[in-house]
């Protein structure tokens, strides 16, 4: 059975999981993951779940990457499945790369090759930032080329189809490849992942087949196409419970009209406001639906949507902020209050980095010492470019009033 959960607030989430481990608990000799992606995320949701349900021993937090390879394992009857994570893939790269050389293929590569060669195999940054890139473009082939992976895995090195949907200056790609898969870590994941939904129905009745009774997946929108379809079709041998936070309802109904522009003579406009902030997300739920749809998967949907100004007192002025939240979750065309006093919702140019992180900075001070019951790890700071602002972190925020900080 496929249980999926939407809703807004991950708290709603944590008290659906701590009820059905509850209700549902593991049986003694069971080991229970729940998988999640963010170990920030997985701690909380811990210490939360141990809060309410007085017990922590049943159940492990982790990656879906490791859940995902202890699936395949009990599928493959505990053969020596080696990883096929991004660090595995980096170095078995830098061990097969005097070989890639030998192939007539590696032109593209042969001045990294020969530095390396001419080094006698030590590492230079330049030929590390190289294989590191690699990796990085095997490691997204796996979770949404599988099917590529699987045709130059079971194709010879001497077949013309090898390289076929390839340009010349990539024929290196399939050929180190297999160079990996021969040395190193032989099949990738993503195969047995395919070959398992291919051969579901073969483990119906299978009793050597042990999978956990229930298997529990908190997401937001980082599944592939191919993990979707795995767990998906997981769901006709096990209960597949599915917790996705989502910032409202049929998104991608509203997500898919027309775009309009979000300013407009300086005023806002927020008739089409799901389409800036909810278009990613609405992509995936869409996927997901189209997935279960194309495998006729039965599916039990839950929504349990909570309005975010619940709270807010009657005769108290809602702020712009949850008026937005309020329209992302329910769809409806409200008109927006917009009092002169309200600073839950600003958009700041600043000249650079600096400039922006300095006025992060002082915003936090204020906000910390204006609000007695707002402490520092109250606070969140969102980027889609971190790695452009760890170097100017450590500078703005541990100068003159330091603030303590984490990445994560």
């Amino acid at each position: 059975m496929l249980n999926i959960y939407k809703t807004n607030k991950i708290e709603i989430i944590t008290e659906v999981l701590s009820k059905e481990l509850l209700i549902n608990p593991p049986y003694i000799t069971e080991k229970l993951n729940i998988s999640i992606q963010n170990y920030f995320l997985s701690k909380w949701m811990r210490d939360q779940i141990t809060l309410k349900n007085e017990i922590s021993a049943l159940y492990e937090f982790q990656t879906l990457s490791k859940h995902t390879e202890e699936l395949i394992r009990i599928f493959e009857h505990d053969k020596k499945i080696k990883s096929w994570n991004y660090e595995s893939i980096k170095w078995s790269i830098v061990e097969s790369l005097e070989e890639l050389g030998e192939f007539k293929e590696s032109w593209p590569l042969i001045n990294w090759i020969k530095k390396f060669i001419n080094n006698k195999g030590v590492l230079n940054n330049e030929i590390y930032s190289l294989c590191e890139k690699i990796a990085e473009a095997f490691s997204e082939y796996i979770l949404y080329r599988p099917e590529t992976l699987e045709k130059w895995y079971k194709t010879d090195y001497q077949s013309s189809k090898l390289f076929s949907g390839l340009n010349e200056d990539q024929y290196w790609q399939p050929i180190l490849f297999k160079l990996i898969v021969k040395n190193k870590l032989h099949k990738p994941i993503c195969i047995y992942m395919q070959e398992i939904i291919k051969n579901i129905g073969q483990y119906k009745n299978n009793l050597k087949i042990s999978i956990p009774k229930n298997i529990y997946l908190v997401i937001t929108n980082s599944l592939s196409k191919l993990q979707i379809s795995f767990y998906s079709n997981l769901a006709e041998i096990t209960n597949i419970n599915i917790y996705l936070l989502s910032p409202g309802y049929e998104l991608w109904n509203r997500v898919s009209i027309e775009e309009g522009e979000i300013f407009t003579n300086r005023s806002y406009n927020f008739e089409n406001i799901e389409t800036k902030f909810c278009k990613f997300i609405a992509n995936f739920e869409k996927l997901i639906e189209e997935v279960t749809l194309s495998e006729e998967l039965k599916v039990n949907s839950h929504t349990p949507f909570i309005d975010p100004t619940i709270n807010v007192k009657q005769n108290y002025k809602s702020n712009l902020l949850h008026q937005i939240q309020k329209k992302i979750v329910t769809g409806y065309n409200y008109k927006f209050k917009i009092h002169e006093e309200d600073k839950s919702f600003i958009f700041r140019g600043c000249k650079n980095l600096l400039k922006e992180l300095e006025y992060i900075k002082e915003k936090i001070i204020e906000i910390c010492s204006h609000n007695k019951g707002v402490s520092f790890s109250d606070i969140l700071i969102a980027s889609n470019q971190i790695n452009i602002l760890k170097p100017y972190l450590k500078y703005i925020f541990n100068s003159n009033i330091k603030i303590p900080y984490f990445l994560s």
